[in-house]
């Protein structure tokens, strides 16, 4: 079953039409040209919970990205400490055969 997503594009359009729509009511209720009941009033909160609600739902998708990056950095890294270890082994092989043989040229 596939997992429903919305882009993270759909949350920055949504946090910026939110603001714009508290800023023209504010705009607007300031000049006196709006006179509304008071359940039109509470459309600014609405507008900020939405802005609200967005910016917190993009700033998860932000950390589940960081918390992915630093999983394959040190998935990546334990891999590299282990390629890191072989290569110090068939090093350590070496130089007790380069020793071995700078003893027989002497």
């Amino acid at each position: 079953m596939k997992r429903f997503s919305i882009s993270p594009i759909v949350y920055d359009w949504i946090f910026w039409i939110s603001i714009g729509v508290v800023v023209v009511w504010m705009i607007l209720k300031a000049t006196g040209i709006i006179h509304s009941p008071i359940w039109q009033e509470l459309l600014p909160f609405a507008g900020g919970l939405a802005a609200i609600v967005s910016y917190f739902q993009k700033t998860g998708r932000y950390l589940e990205k960081i918390d992915h990056l630093d999983r394959d950095f040190h998935e990546f890294r334990s891999k590299a400490d282990i390629r890191f270890d072989e290569v110090k082994a068939d090093l350590h092989k070496y130089d007790n055969r380069l020793i071995r043989i700078e003893a027989r040229l002497s």
